[in-house]
């Protein structure tokens, strides 16, 4: 998360350091009616990468957040030559709701409400009709959804930060699937350097995952820059 922390930091120097054109309606930075911004923020439940809000109204916004991973890689023998091919494709995406509890006119708390999904696939298929490579062609899709409180403070008419902290629930149908809800956002690689099926013996559950207070010691962080 240091490399985060250090993005925010250089977002806000950056936002501090060129003047304020825009004005703000009735003097409130607040108030985003109809306006679009972009920028980068975590899910609560480790969705982290491109952010885009629009603000419907003033005490209600909706935003969507995007990542993606994607892995292809040829296994080599000690001669060089390909013995399989494998890809891995992991994408990941949050839709949320904003609601405002209370505004002043640079700072604002809300209630976040969202879904997150996830979608991972994974083939392999032997390269060089190389013998005793398994064809492995798989994907599964993962649901989380969440709620927690949120605070923005709009340190100009065109860019805000904020954090937020909350609680996740997520059906699980393998032990494998809980991991995924207690780390940060990014591909399980271990199919890729393994070349191993997700359908191990054993894995199999049903079950469910609840987690409060998510994020870090001072919860999840974001920014927008704002249009």
């Amino acid at each position: 998360m240091s490399r985060f922390y250090s993005l925010m930091a250089l977002a806000v120097i950056v936002a501090l350091a060129i003047p304020t054109t825009a004005a703000a309606k009735d003097g409130k930075y607040t108030d985003k009616t109809g306006r679009f911004g972009i920028g980068y923020d975590e899910s609560l439940a480790s969705v982290g990468g491109l952010s885009a809000r629009f603000q419907v109204a003033e005490a209600f916004g909706i935003q969507g957040i995007i990542a993606f991973d994607r892995i292809g890689v040829d296994v080599l023998n000690s001669s060089d030559s390909a013995t399989a091919s494998r890809t891995q494709n992991s994408a990941q995406f949050a839709l949320r709701g904003d609601i405002s509890l209370a505004v002043t006119r640079q700072a604002s708390l809300g209630l976040v409400i969202g879904a997150n999904i996830f979608r991972d696939s994974f083939s392999q298929e032997p390269a060089n009709n190389t013998a005793g490579v398994e064809n492995i062609d798989e994907s599964q899709t993962r649901f989380a959804f969440e709620a927690g409180i949120k605070a923005e403070y709009h340190f100009t008419d065109w860019f805000s930060v904020h954090g937020e902290a909350g609680f996740v629930f997520a059906f699980v149908s393998r032990l494998t699937e809980i991991s995924s809800l207690y780390t940060d956002a990014g591909a399980n690689i271990d199919q890729v350097t393994n070349g191993t099926t997700t359908e191990v013996e054993g894995d199999n559950a049903d079950g469910t995952v609840l987690r409060f207070g998510v994020g870090e010691a001072v919860g999840n962080f974001g920014f927008t820059f704002w249009f």
